[in-house]
Order: structure tokens, then sequence, then C-alpha cells
């Protein structure tokens, strides 16, 4: 891939034509077939709840004067063809991205899942539980001094919801696997042991909840044990 090169400090090339670099031509065609075997991309397909997603992402190199961001390194480019339920055709979407990881650092697979993690970790499972549970998209607050204000508050509550569930969740496993070992005859305790060394489980790190997992049916020989 050829970029422009920045010799003289007046120039400033337009944001657009670094976007265009990285936009292959139309799909079928030959310029299309050779652009794929000379560029670099990555793909992925999922399907899960009720949906299907293609996600393409193509990379090429850049530089902080040609994109105005401090140590951009690399210029994203993803379309993703979503289809919901039985739909025929996909709703698509294009959206680029710079990154300061150089090529040597990020390949095209790993910025994808870079992408997708995002998604997941972040808009999914921080955001969307924010405005589904507090219908924070709907605040009509706008004041720049009381947005994060409300924002901390409901991030506490948040927690505390996700805190009961969790010591919900872990009580119903510490039963049934109390009740297994009861049916086979095993000590709870010295059997856990036995199982975190034979599946190399990992250490658990504090610091520990312990009240939360008194509330969980935890006794003081399996705190002890997660706490040694």
């Amino acid at each position: 891939m050829s970029w422009p090169k920045a010799t003289n400090p007046a120039w400033k090339p337009s944001p657009k034509a670094n976007c265009r670099a990285i936009s292959p031509p139309p799909s079928g065609s030959t310029e299309a077939r050779t652009y794929a075997a000379t560029h670099a991309y990555a793909e992925t397909f999922d399907q899960d709840h009720g949906r299907r997603e293609w996600r393409r992402i193509w990379v090429g190199p850049t530089d902080p004067f040609a994109t105005n961001f401090a140590s951009a390194a690399q210029l994203l480019r993803i379309e993703r063809h979503v289809w919901k339920g039985a739909a025929v055709e996909p709703a698509i979407e294009v959206v680029f991205g710079l990154t300061s990881r150089a090529a040597s650092a990020a390949t095209p697979d790993q910025l994808l899942a870079a992408v997708r993690e995002h998604w997941g970790a972040i808009e999914n499972g921080h955001h969307h539980r924010r405005d589904r549970t507090y219908r924070e998209d709907q605040s009509p607050v706008r004041d720049p001094n009381a947005t994060p204000c409300y924002a901390a508050l409901r991030a506490v509550a948040i927690l505390d919801v996700i805190l009961r569930d969790e010591i919900g969740h872990v009580a119903i496993g510490n039963h049934w696997y109390r009740y297994l070992c009861a049916q086979r005859r095993l000590d709870p305790v010295a059997h856990y042991a036995l199982l975190a060394q034979q599946y190399s489980a990992p250490r658990i790190k504090g610091p520990l909840n312990l009240d939360a997992r008194r509330k969980a049916g935890f006794d003081a020989a399996e705190l002890a044990l997660l706490d040694a």
C-alpha cells in the first residue's frame, strides 16, 4: 500500500483521502480480487441470538501528520453485514478507526478481536445495562456538573444489583456442589483442593468479599481455604 509522506509542514491531507486508501473496490470486480490479495485484512462470521453477522477489517499504515491524531500508526476500516431473524438482505455498516499500535504489534485479526471485545465488555456489558436498567439515555439532566454525579450514583446502584445476583448464583452452585459431594461421600473442602489441582484452576486473588461468600453459604473451612 502506498501512502503519501509528509514533506511540507503546511500540507495537511484530508482524512477522507486516508479512508479511501483502505476502501476496497466493488466486490466481484477484478480490482477487488487484486485488492484482497495485496492488502491486510481479517474477517469473522457469528451466528447467535437470532442474528448473523459478518465482519471484515481492512488495515493500512498511517501517521500523526496524515490524520491529525497523535501517535496514529494504523487506519482501520470495518465493514459489518447483519442479518436479523430470517432477513435475506443484510443491514450494512462501515466504520473507520485509528490505533496507535503498529502493524508489528497488532495484526488485522488481533484488531478485529479487540473491537469485538470492546463491544462485548463495554458497550453491551456496561452501557447497555445502564440504559436498560436506569434508562440513562433518556435522562433529561444536561448540566455538566450534575451529569457525572448521577452517572456515579447509577454505577453504585448497578454494582449493588450485580453483587446481589452473584451471591444468588454462587449460593446455587455451592448448594449443588455440596449435594454431589454428599452423594459421593466426599469432603467438599478437601475435594475442591484436588479438583483445583487436577484442572489447573487459577489461584484466587484477594481481597475477597468474605461477607458476600458467607451469604452464599460458604462455611469457615471454605473461606479459610480460599484465603490461604
